[in-house]
């Protein structure tokens, strides 16, 4: 899982979800207010710890998971206190807990703007390439030939008709691995031209 920092101490994320956070925050004009993001594994395990205690009559604690079961553990979730719900539902980011409606998870397949640029002055990282990789993709640009690129046109539709057709709990990795077809496919044509 590649994690990514917030802005403003709010945390870290897994790179989908932060970059959908990022477009929410450009959609209300300011950071949106976090008050936990993405969670370790010890951290989750103490907040279930909590809540176990507070099953067998200690103080409140909200509903926790076990560990190694949170979307916070695996950088999908946050918990706010701002209630934009449908700015957020729009940008694939919902509330399967009505007891807590400070909890939204991140779904990229349900995010309407997940394809939608970079403004300009803050292109998205491609935290994927290293320099050797892109050195690497440029030479292997260098020795393509123009029947690489129409092959690869017939291919790229096949792949994403199979990802949609698989099961969700590997769509969100598909979903980057997608991302990730793009910008190969964006850096070969730009190395041919």
């Amino acid at each position: 899982m590649q994690v990514t920092q917030l802005s403003d101490g709010r945390g870290w994320l897994n790179a989908p979800a932060a970059a959908s956070l990022g477009r929410v925050d450009r959609a209300i004009g300011h950071p949106l207010q976090i008050t936990e993001a993405g969670r370790s594994k010890a951290e989750q395990r103490a907040h279930y710890d909590r809540y176990m205690r507070y099953l067998r009559g200690g103080p409140w604690a909200p509903l926790a998971a076990a560990p190694g079961s949170s979307p916070h553990e695996f950088g999908n979730a946050i918990d706010t206190n701002e209630r934009l719900v449908a700015l957020l539902a729009g940008h694939g980011w919902s509330r399967p807990l009505k007891s807590e409606p400070w909890h939204f998870v991140y779904n990229p397949n349900n995010d309407n703007h997940r394809y939608d640029p970079a403004p300009a002055g803050e292109e998205e990282g491609d935290d994927m390439f290293t320099d050797r990789d892109r050195a690497n993709l440029d030479k292997l640009a260098a020795r393509m030939d123009d029947s690489v690129l129409p092959n690869f046109d017939v291919i790229k539709p096949q792949v994403f008709g199979t990802v949609e057709r698989l099961d969700e709990s590997v769509l969100p990795t598909l979903t980057v691995m997608r991302a990730q077809l793009d910008r190969i496919e964006a850096h070969v044509k730009r190395a041919a031209e």
